[in-house]
């Protein structure tokens, strides 16, 4: 089934604040049982049914509890589910997972009706799937991933998570050049909802510039110290086509200063990412990038030898791009990082190109010894 490509509205609304405060606990501490029990109780003071579920499913789930009681626990929760249609029918209820009152992964019934816009803002606030981004990856299917994406961007609490993988979920566009856009990047992208999140994969996400743009001018990213918008490692690009002005928007951001970590591999940027890079004030923390198949020349790779940004980074992976043909990059650009002393405390330095002398590769073994790896 076709995915929407139209405008769609922004994330859910957190509407009880007390009821956040729960779910956010929840989601902080997924295995105890208390404060889902706690929940539980409250949900059932507020004549809700959903919270005799959860208890039900929560003690069914307990080792303590008889066997039999297991049984009529589990049969009173099956009850409940099929009585208030809690599982909507364009996704497939056999397939959807419950764990403990919550569902942590569905699958798209493809033969249903498509959910439109406020159904999937609807989804995205319900509580009842405030736990589904923890197994995200358990589905396979590119529709199911296609889906589960335009509901998760749009969820509350993502921040609590602490680390956010959405990889291969296609947010931007297919290709480089194609024109029409999928609306997931953007309000992922803009989400207030990211406010905590430590790490944040985006890998092969088909993200243009204008993702990356909304990502760096977000405030909501200040706790990242993983940012990931590269490679998947099972492709051979990325599927991120952001070029050098999405680099200066993240080099220029405000919002990254607890940044360590950036993976920009397989991306579209070139020389005057690096320069970006190396002039921004705005990424002191960073200790590892991750510049692998970036179709840099021997300028791009004098310029990182010569800035002192390079002397901040612990580990640094380098290497040409898939379809670089142009500038490739001569034993000149590597050989400058080889002799660069900006470099003399790095820990690891990955450099993947087939084109490298036999006397480059062994320069920068007696300079860097272990601590460098080439595949040439």
């Amino acid at each position: 089934m076709a995915r929407k490509k139209k405008d769609v509205p922004g994330v859910a609304e957190i509407r009880d604040l007390e009821e956040d405060g729960f779910l956010r606990a929840i989601i902080a501490a997924p295995k105890d049982d208390n404060v889902r029990l706690v929940y539980a109780d409250w949900l059932q003071e507020k004549g809700d049914p959903r919270g005799e579920f959860i208890r039900c499913q929560v003690l069914a789930a307990q080792k303590q509890t008889p066997a039999a009681q297991k049984k009529q626990f589990n049969a009173r929760a099956k009850e409940l589910l099929e009585q208030h249609q809690w599982i909507p029918p364009c996704f497939r209820g056999k397939e959807a997972k419950i764990t403990r009152g919550f569902v942590v992964q569905f699958a798209w019934n493809e033969e249903a009706e498509a959910p439109d816009d406020d159904e999937l803002t609807k989804f995205a606030a319900d509580p009842f799937f405030a736990l589904t981004p923890m197994n995200l990856h358990s589905v396979h299917h590119w529709e199911v991933m296609g889906t589960l994406g335009e509901i998760v961007v749009r969820m509350p609490r993502l921040g609590c998570f602490g680390k956010l993988d959405l990889s291969s979920i296609c947010m931007g566009s297919f290709e480089q050049d194609d024109r029409t856009e999928f609306p997931e990047g953007n309000i992922l992208c803009s989400s207030p909802h990211l406010t905590g999140l430590r790490e944040l994969c985006l890998a092969c996400c088909g993200l243009k510039n204008k993702q990356i743009m909304a990502l760096a001018n977000n405030p909501a990213v200040a706790s990242l110290k993983i940012l990931n918008v590269g490679a998947t490692g099972s492709e051979e690009v990325s599927g991120n086509f952001f070029d050098d002005k999405g680099v200066k928007a993240l080099a220029d951001s405000p919002h990254l200063s607890e940044l360590e970590e950036l993976v920009l591999s397989d991306s579209w940027m070139g020389d005057k990412g690096v320069k970006y890079l190396c002039d921004s004030r705005g990424l002191p923390k960073l200790k590892k990038l991750d510049l692998a198949g970036v179709s840099l020349s021997d300028k791009g790779y004098l310029t990182l030898a010569k800035s002192p940004f390079a002397a901040r980074l612990k580990e640094l992976v380098i290497g040409c791009g898939c379809y670089q043909s142009e500038d490739l990059p001569t034993d000149v650009g590597v050989r400058a990082l080889a002799e660069s002393p900006h470099l003399e405390h790095i820990k690891r330095l990955f450099v993947d190109m087939h084109n490298l002398s036999p006397e480059l590769i062994a320069t920068l073994r007696r300079r860097f010894g272990k601590r460098v790896e080439v595949w040439a």
